[in-house]
Parts: structure tokens; sequence; C-alpha cells
């Protein structure tokens, strides 16, 4: 487990725009994302998560499937509430282990 460097986390982030310019990995039927997989890891329920964020259940739903790029601040949130990194919320992991 690694957190990203500082300058290589800058270089993937629009600042003015408050958001990532990469997308993270998209989950397929072999894997899901770090945020669905750390998710479940954890026993919570995609509705507990997207309340605990203060956000909608659909657009959490679009955050943890990859079709949807999450703010900054979601992600970091999610990283605490999580307990993982930022890098490994945006990596991808087995389906088979979530």
């Amino acid at each position: 487990v690694r957190d990203i460097p500082y300058e290589e986390f800058l270089s993937h982030y629009d600042v003015a725009a408050h958001r990532f310019t990469c997308v993270p990995k998209k989950e397929t039927q072999e894997s899901v994302t770090g945020l669905a997989w750390f998710r479940k890891q954890r026993g919570l329920k995609e509705r507990e998560m997207a309340e605990a964020l203060g956000i909608g259940p659909h657009k959490w739903s679009l955050y943890e499937t990859g079709g949807k790029i999450p703010p900054v601040q979601i992600l970091l949130r999610s990283s605490e509430l999580l307990d993982a990194t930022v890098d490994q919320l945006l990596d991808t992991y087995p389906a088979a282990e979530a």
C-alpha cells in the first residue's frame, strides 16, 4: 500500500476546477473500483455511504462505478470514512474479493 506522492496528486488535479483530470478506473465484471471495494469491506451499503457524505445514492453509485469523477472533497472524506488512501480508492480490485 502506498500513498500517492503530493507531486503526482497535483499533476492529476485541476485546482481551478476543483476536480481530478484523470478518470478513475471503471468497474468491470472482473473488477470493482476501490470506492466499491473498500465500502463493501467495511460492511457499508451504498445508501449509508451516500448519507455519510451528504450526497444522493445515485451520485455515489456513479462515483463508485467510475461513471463520474468524484470531487476532491468527496474523495478525501471517503478516504477518511473508509480508512484508505485516495490512491487506493481510485484503483481497481478483483470483484471476487469484494
